[in-house]
C-alpha cells in the first residue's frame, strides 16, 4: 500500500474550488450543532477521545453532511495526486469521516494521531479554506512527528506554512499538530481507507 516509512506530501489546490468548497461548508454547518470536543492527552500511552484540541477551536461533524459531488471531487484530486505513494496500480478512497475546525486567533492542535494503529491503508487529509494574513510570526505552522531513522524517537522533522487552498495527505496514524496562528484559519478535513482495485489476473 502506502510507503513503509513515515510519509506526507502537499499540493495547492485552486482558489476558485476552495472558495466554493467554504461557501457549500459554511450552509452545511449552519444546520449542524459544533461538537465538545474533549481536551485529554496521555503521552505516556495513549489519547483519550478522537482529537486533542487545544486553544479556541469549534469543530462540526460532516460525514452525513456531505454530497457527492462536495467530496468526489476531492477524492479525485487525491487519487490523481497520491499515485505515487500507493502501491496499488488501480485504487479508490472509501470515505470514513470527515470534519470542519475553525480555529480562531491564537488558536493552535497539539500533537495527535488520527488512527494510534499502524494501518497503511488509512489515509488523512487536511485541507486549508482560510489561513491568517496578517501576522507572519503566528502563522499557523503545520508539523508532523516522524521517526528517526532508527524506528525509536519521534523528531519534528516536517514543517508547512499553509495558505489557503495548502492540501495536506498524510498516513492516519502519523503524529502532527499546528502551532498558534495570529488569526482565524479553517480546514476541511477527511479520513480515506484505500481500497485496491488493482486486476491481478492481467498482471
Amino acid at each position: 500500500m502506502c510507503d513503509k516509512k513515515d510519509w506526507l506530501f502537499t499540493y495547492q489546490e485552486d482558489k476558485k474550488i476552495i472558495n466554493k468548497l467554504k461557501k457549500k461548508l459554511k450552509k452545511i454547518i449552519s444546520n449542524i450543532e459544533p461538537e465538545k470536543l474533549e481536551e485529554q492527552i496521555n503521552f505516556s500511552g495513549g489519547r483519550k477521545g478522537y482529537l486533542t484540541p487545544r486553544g479556541n477551536i469549534t469543530q462540526w461533524s460532516l460525514k452525513d453532511s456531505l454530497d457527492e459531488e462536495f467530496y468526489n471531487y476531492i477524492k479525485n484530486q487525491i487519487i490523481k495526486k497520491c499515485s505515487s505513494e500507493i502501491e496499488y496500480k488501480d485504487f479508490d478512497l472509501i470515505l470514513t469521516n470527515s470534519w470542519t475546525i475553525i480555529g480562531k486567533k491564537n488558536s493552535y492542535h497539539v500533537v495527535h494521531q488520527h488512527s494510534k494503529y499502524y494501518m497503511e491503508d488509512r489515509i488523512s487529509v487536511v485541507v486549508y479554506l482560510e489561513t491568517p494574513t496578517s501576522n507572519h510570526n503566528l502563522p499557523g505552522t503545520f508539523y508532523a512527528m516522524l521517526k528517526e531513522d532508527s524506528g525509536i524517537k519521534y523528531i519534528r522533522k516536517k514543517s508547512i506554512i499553509p495558505s489557503v487552498g495548502t492540501v495536506i495527505v498524510m498516513p492516519a496514524y502519523l503524529w502532527h499538530g499546528a502551532l498558534p496562528a495570529a488569526g482565524k484559519r479553517q480546514t476541511l478535513n477527511f479520513e480515506f481507507i484505500i481500497e485496491d482495485k488493482t486486476d491481478y489476473t492481467s498482471i
